[in-house]
């Protein structure tokens, strides 16, 4: 398939154009294809207990999902809207990249396991599995993933992740201007399909466990589809506010910004 791809300068708020449905079902292929990627991590990096060696970057520049090193100078991208897999080596794109509209599974499993090998890379240390349950995702040999036709979906998905970026990192660089925090940067998490960033209060308190954490998660586990949300790290559950809620209620970039509330959370922190 061929697309278009949305840069930061050119999407507008909000990216809406596709059908609730359709969207849904391009999160639920992109979160499924991400797998992919973290399954090399998994394979190939020393393990973290609380699955942080799973996380990834996001540019948005490309736009792209990249894998930290899964072998000296070797990373694994995902590049939106258009859906591909490519390994990267000394910052340069290898020559086989695999598009996955009509592919299968495991076909999919089958060009990671050769691209290992073109690479001299152990591919008896590569598995599938991973520390959490992705039983709800793509997973099926007798079903492919599907892109042609949806590229307004992919490319709305695209545009969402792309704004999300922006209002996170705006966040975090507000908390840092007017002292208030430190960000760990933008990260990716491919068991929820999120973007987050955390962020510490500049308190001087050691900082495991004590930040507050704003991020966009695809929500293809849950009805409520894809979302912001922000919490403290000892919250169980996370103030939640969803794109569908967004667009009902026409809000603004500054909406968002609010119901962050980076200021009263960190308040919260260094209150204990």
């Amino acid at each position: 398939m061929t697309s278009s791809t949305p840069s930061s300068s050119s999407t507008t708020w909000s990216p809406n154009k596709a059908a609730p449905d359709e969207l849904k079902d391009a999160f639920q292929q992109a979160h499924s294809a991400v797998q992919w990627l973290a399954r090399m991590v998994n394979s190939y990096t020393v393990p973290a207990s609380d699955g942080s060696h799973l996380h990834m970057h996001w540019n948005s520049d490309g736009p792209v999902i990249t894998t930290t090193e899964i072998a000296e100078g070797t990373v694994v991208e995902m590049r939106l809207p258009q859906m591909v897999l490519q390994f990267v080596e000394q910052g340069e794109r290898t020559k086989h990249e695999v598009e996955l509209d009509d592919k299968s599974p495991a076909r999919i499993e089958a060009w990671t396991l050769i691209e290992l090998l073109h690479r001299g890379i152990d591919r008896d240390s590569y598995s599938k599995t991973l520390p959490y349950d992705v039983s709800y995702l793509l997973g099926g040999d007798a079903q492919d993933y599907q892109t042609l036709g949806k590229e307004q979906a992919f490319e709305d998905m695209t545009g969402w992740l792309i704004l999300a970026g922006e209002l996170l990192n705006a966040a975090a660089e507000d908390a840092a201007k007017a002292g208030q925090g430190a960000s760990s940067g933008l990260m990716f998490a491919p068991e929820s399909f999120s973007l987050f960033v955390r962020i510490h209060p500049e308190s001087g308190r050691p900082a495991v466990g004590n930040y507050i954490e704003l991020g966009f998660c695809a929500g293809t586990s849950s009805e409520l589809g894809p979302h912001y949300y922000s919490s403290l790290a000892r919250d169980t559950e996370p103030k939640r506010l969803s794109i569908a809620q967004i667009g009902a209620q026409s809000m603004s970039r500054a909406d968002v910004t609010a119901f962050f509330a980076v200021p009263a959370q960190i308040d919260q922190l260094n209150a204990g």
